[in-house]
């Protein structure tokens, strides 16, 4: 990792968030040249501040080290967190050493909850310390097990965070909090065997949905604090310290998020929206060319005994939400065409860009064939992507039962637009020609080339010996 250093080296920060902010500091020298002070994990807003239990924290710690004689690997970080979120001081804590700013971020929602007999919710971790405790009869017996976050009244949800942000507000000023938007990563790399392993696609979007609802809802809440947005491509570590996980990621990912509470905390009263963006974009190109060759490798790879095609098509179909400059393959691995898989759309509708032509290329959505038959559904939809579109100037276009919805441009053009079709969702899925056009074409022309020679080398026929 690079050994990055704040603007400020004396500037403190308290946590109240996952891993994910503490590693932010903790995988850099020195932290990053900040100071932590007070970090909490393991707790949740929506229920820290309701039905607290009354403990004698010296009874407390006295039994946790009586538990951790037979359990050596219990951690005290994690028996402290889990104190302050039985006995409501989380906010007390954070606020008995008060520092320049305040870091969280919306991980709480990855936790499901048991609820006790005296109404307390509690995060689901650390199970057999929770039971201990119950023998112990410092907290009261489980109610009721396993309880989902999604089945949690979102009347609750709301009100009960709004009343741990007003407490949070009584402490810090907005513009002295900063707000991390978490992103489960949809697959991890192993760099021990040069390999990358799927995550679990439903658990990883089940989770993204939890936290992009707490994160809107909080960034409400906390109007006029800095948000920290995460770009739309992270990869997990497979050898990361602390273990995989779809929130454990590669190193660049702290550096990247390291970079970005620098820029906020070097000029807190600035709009840093553009300068964030230039840190992430860094970040995606230098996670793009440090994994290139174990990404390539894993795009041809065969382990399934599946056919290329197949193989990389279902590789997209598990990602497509997060890797939206990854190549799939057609039927000849030198054949790739420009297209979009339209999201949310059962048809196979794609998307094209055309060779420039006089300085100009065309860009457009085109419905071919069998899928262009007239039907209301159909009616439906083009009228819902043209309204999407209309504003970035582009009009539908219908020639031998065939539907399009295009616009021609300049390159210069493109590079607007990409972000609107890609990272705003209007598309999915760009498959690359080799057409040198943009920076983002450019690596996928080289992308394509490694997977040809990659390809070739890999059905070589030995000679005879």
């Amino acid at each position: 990792m690079n050994n990055t250093t704040s603007i400020s080296p004396k500037m403190t920060i308290n946590v109240l968030g996952s891993c994910v902010v503490r590693d932010t500091f903790g995988f850099h020298e020195n932290d990053g040249g900040y100071k932590i002070q007070q970090n909490v994990n393991g707790f949740s807003p929506i229920f820290s501040l309701k039905n607290t239990i009354d403990i004698d924290l010296n009874l407390y710690n006295a039994l946790f080290l009586k538990y951790k004689e037979k359990n050596p690997s219990a951690k005290p970080y994690w028996a402290r967190c889990r104190y302050l979120d039985l006995s409501g001081n989380v906010i007390n804590y954070i606020n008995s050493n008060k520092s320049d700013f305040l870091i969280m971020d919306v991980a709480f929602a990855r936790y499901d909850y048991d609820l006790l007999e005296n109404g307390k919710y509690i995060c689901k971790y650390e199970n057999d310390f929770v039971d201990f405790l119950i023998a112990q009869k410092i907290i009261p017996p489980i109610k009721k097990k396993n309880i989902s976050f999604d089945d949690i009244d979102a009347n609750t949800i709301e009100h009960n965070i709004n009343d741990f942000i007003n407490k949070i507000l009584q402490i810090y000023e907005p513009d002295k909090i900063i707000l991390y938007n978490n992103k489960s990563a949809y697959f991890g790399i192993n760099f021990k065997k040069n390999s990358i392993l799927r995550y679990n696609k439903h658990s990883a979007d089940k989770l993204n949905k939890r936290y992009k609802y707490c994160f809107h809802m909080i960034k409400e809440m906390l109007k006029g604090c800095h948000t920290l947005d995460f770009p739309t491509f992270v990869m997990g570590d497979l050898n990361h310290k602390w273990g995989a996980s779809l929130l454990h990621y590669t190193p660049e990912t702290y550096d990247m998020l390291l970079s970005c509470v620098d820029t906020i905390t070097s000029s807190p009263d600035c709009d840093h929206s553009e300068s964030l963006k230039i840190v992430q974009n860094k970040f995606l190109s230098d996670e793009k060319n440090n994994y290139f060759d174990i990404i390539a490798n894993y795009l041809i790879s065969d382990n399934n005994s599946e056919t290329q095609a197949v193989s990389w098509n279902n590789f997209l179909l598990h990602h497509k939400e997060n890797i939206p400059f990854f190549v799939t393959a057609t039927t000849n691995i030198n054949q790739l065409s420009i297209q979009f898989f339209l999201r949310n759309v059962p048809q196979f509708i794609h998307y094209e860009v055309s060779l420039p032509h006089n300085g100009t290329m065309g860009i457009a959505l085109h419905i071919e064939g069998e899928e262009a038959k007239e039907t209301p559904q159909l009616n439906k939809l083009v009228s819902g992507i043209n309204a999407s579109l209309k504003n970035l100037g582009f009009t539908e276009t219908r020639w031998k039962g065939n539907r399009g919805i295009r616009q021609t441009i300049n390159e210069e053009d493109f590079d607007r637009l990409f972000p609107e079709l890609v990272y705003h969702s209007y598309f999915d899925i760009l498959l690359y020609k080799n057409i040198p056009l943009t920076e983002e074409f450019r690596f996928m022309a080289a992308l394509s080339e490694k997977l040809a020679d990659l390809h070739r080398k890999n059905t070589e026929t030995p000679s005879a010996s």
